[in-house]
């Protein structure tokens, strides 16, 4: 070992070209790493950044299509039934989608498809009240005639004269009048069949009072006799308050034993 100048043995040294130590000194001297290559490592596998994918794969990540607005405002117009909206978008959506330039051409179709048969509905609802605004009266009138007819065959008001039938046991319950054959025994049977004038419900006791007088006469014109002088009882079913309103206006006028017996024959011209 060569000792510095200054005494310290640990002190940095200048290397020697020369002398004893200098074959050791140069054989210290180690070889840097080698200089960097400009071409592509051999070891880097797939291909240049700016060269095709390997095996023709596609270049990942180029910009799609933008989707065509009129074509979604086609499909949602015809959601909500917007008939002619949409066919019209639909058309222009097809049109503008035409070529790849623009995504969206199913959207397209489902609404020109939607709004095809939304305009056809709303053509259908349209007419329907066309009809019934040109026919208000004739619709209001068969409408009320189908509402009294239903209400009649729930009621069992829809008897007519010289029909037999059971009277439910209170009068005032509401209960239907059940028709039953003549020949059988019944509790009543139909004398008579009375229209009230048409307007406003004049009041249960104005019902009751035309309802009353109504029966009688008919009674004495069926039977043959009056009531004072007949064995026979009369009842009535007349329109309510709420039954009036569905354009109830019949009375029906029915006749049985005044003390309960039930008849087996018709009451017409008996006299009783």
């Amino acid at each position: 070992m060569t000792v510095p100048p200054s005494g310290d043995p640990y002190a940095p040294q200048q290397p020697r070209t020369s002398g004893p130590d200098a074959a050791t000194t140069a054989s210290a001297d180690l070889p840097g790493p080698p200089a960097p290559t400009t071409g592509p490592s051999p070891y880097v596998s797939g291909a240049p950044a700016d060269g095709p994918g390997p095996y023709g794969s596609p270049a990942y990540g180029a910009p799609q299509p933008p989707t065509d607005g009129v074509s979604i405002g086609a499909l949602v117009t015809g959601v909500l039934g917007m008939a002619l909206i949409p066919l019209g978008l639909g058309i222009a959506g097809i049109v503008r989608t035409s070529g790849g330039k623009r995504r969206g051409k199913g959207l397209a179709i489902a609404g020109l498809v939607l709004g095809v048969l939304s305009t056809i509905v709303w053509g259908f609802v349209v007419a329907g009240l066309m009809f019934v605004a040109t026919n208000q009266d004739a619709f209001g009138e068969s409408l009320q005639e189908g509402l009294s007819e239903a209400l009649e065959e729930q009621t069992g008001t829809n008897l007519v004269v010289g029909n037999c039938f059971e009277a439910p046991a209170d009068l005032t319950s509401g209960d239907p009048l059940q028709a039953v054959d003549c020949a059988e025994p019944h509790s009543s049977e139909v004398v008579g069949v009375l229209e009230l004038a048409d307007g406003d419900f004049p009041g249960l006791d104005a019902v009751v009072t035309q309802a009353e007088a109504g029966c009688l006469e008919q009674f004495a014109s069926y039977v043959g006799v009056e009531y004072a002088e007949s064995t026979l009882n009369v009842v009535y079913f007349h329109p309510t308050e709420v039954s009036w309103t569905l354009g109830d206006r019949k009375v029906i006028c029915g006749a049985g034993m005044m003390d309960g017996t039930p008849l087996t024959e018709t009451v017409a011209g008996s006299g009783l």
